[in-house]
Parts: structure tokens; C-alpha cells; sequence
């Protein structure tokens, strides 16, 4: 026995369940933008990491070059990650939060 009154019914109704052909088509477009969303997400993720690998590759250079430890500005270092992902084709669109690209350099060296 079912302790929830008119639950056969509601059984009946979820298995015969059908859109409407505008609520599926709705339903079909917002899963394929959702999907494309993951999709560009993740190939900024993959370029972002290649990026700082570079600026990382960039500083260790800079440093054996001049024998001594050098001295970056925060902004020319966001600056430069910025033109270089804007060479591999990613489009930001905002600023680079250069807090947290200072956090990630200095995580990359920690490691």
C-alpha cells in the first residue's frame, strides 16, 4: 500500500511524460550552450596553464641571464600574460586579476 495518496498517478503522469515542442527545443538549445561553455572553458584552462608555464620559463631565464635575482612589476608580468594569451587566440573578457596570477606564479615555484 502506498502511504502517499494518488502516487500511482503521479507514476502514470512521469512515464508518459512529453514536452512541448517549444519547451524541448528550449531544452536542447540550453544543453548545447551549456556544453560549449565546458568545451571553451576548458581549452582557456589548458591555454592558461601553458601561459604561465612560459612566464614562468620567462623569469627562470631573465634570472640566469643577469646572474642576479630580478625585479618584475606585477602589472608588466599580468601585461605580458595577457598579449600572450591573446596571441593563442583566447579572448579574455576582462582583466587579468594580477593578484591571483601573483598567487599561481608563486604557487608554480613553491611546487
Amino acid at each position: 500500500m502506498n502511504s502517499w495518496p494518488g502516487s500511482a498517478w503521479v507514476i502514470l503522469v512521469a512515464l508518459e511524460a512529453k514536452y512541448h515542442s517549444k519547451c524541448l527545443l528550449a531544452l536542447y538549445y540550453r544543453a548545447k550552450t551549456t556544453v560549449e561553455a565546458e568545451q571553451k572553458t576548458d581549452h582557456e584552462g589548458v591555454m592558461s596553464r601553458i601561459v604561465l608555464a612560459e612566464l614562468v620559463l620567462y623569469i627562470e631565464e631573465t634570472h640566469l641571464e643577469e646572474g642576479t635575482a630580478p625585479v618584475f612589476r606585477l602589472a608588466d608580468l599580468a601585461k605580458l600574460y595577457t598579449t600572450r594569451m591573446e596571441e593563442l587566440g583566447v579572448a579574455l573578457c576582462k582583466k587579468v586579476n594580477s593578484t591571483r596570477l601573483k598567487e599561481r606564479l608563486l604557487a608554480s615555484y613553491q611546487a
